[in-house]
């Protein structure tokens, strides 16, 4: 069905989540003929599943996505581009006004290589959770990187580290 909606509605653009991702590039590498961009994410995506997708998708620019709905959903992005990933695919860097902080417990940033609590800030940032402002009040902070009034940051509670190239590399949750 995915197939065949493809197609009919000529998608040069698709987001999927990794799992969903993963198993067409495994199983129907063909549906996605057609396609410029594809982006996924939702979950880690393998070094092995990169290498695959960037085989089978030579022409299509694949890009591996993170951010919570917090946050727009999309917060970084990390273009596959051919190359072998590290150990383990980045997540990227900032994407459109969108600013990413690792930080200590302190709030403090980390140096590259340092893994930390991972924290997103800018335009694209909720304004807290409806209804539940104790719960508000803990993931959404103030902004110490910001000098205008009232900016804030959330705290993702996941644990990431900056790779020496500026990208963002996802450890797993805090």
């Amino acid at each position: 069905e995915l197939d065949e909606q493809l197609k009919t509605h000529r998608v040069t653009t698709l987001f999927l989540t990794t799992s969903l991702f993963r198993t067409v590039v495994r199983e129907q590498t063909q549906i996605f003929e057609g396609l410029k961009t594809l982006l996924f994410g939702g979950e880690v995506l393998s070094v092995g599943d990169a290498v695959l997708c960037q085989k089978h998708l030579p022409d299509v620019m694949l890009s591996n996505v993170y951010g919570p709905t917090e946050n727009v959903t999309f917060s970084t992005s990390h273009r596959l581009n051919g190359g072998a990933e590290e150990s383990s695919v980045p997540i990227g860097k900032c994407i459109n006004a969108t600013q990413a902080y690792i930080l200590n417990d302190d709030l403090e940033p980390l140096a590259p290589g340092i893994i930390g609590e991972l924290f997103l800030a800018g335009d694209g940032l909720a304004r807290g959770y409806y209804g539940c402002p104790d719960l508000t009040a803990e993931c959404f902070i103030a902004n110490p990187f910001n000098d205008k009034p009232g900016q804030r940051m959330y705290r993702t509670g996941d644990l990431a580290r900056y790779r020496g190239n500026g990208d963002i590399e996802f450890i797993g949750r805090k």
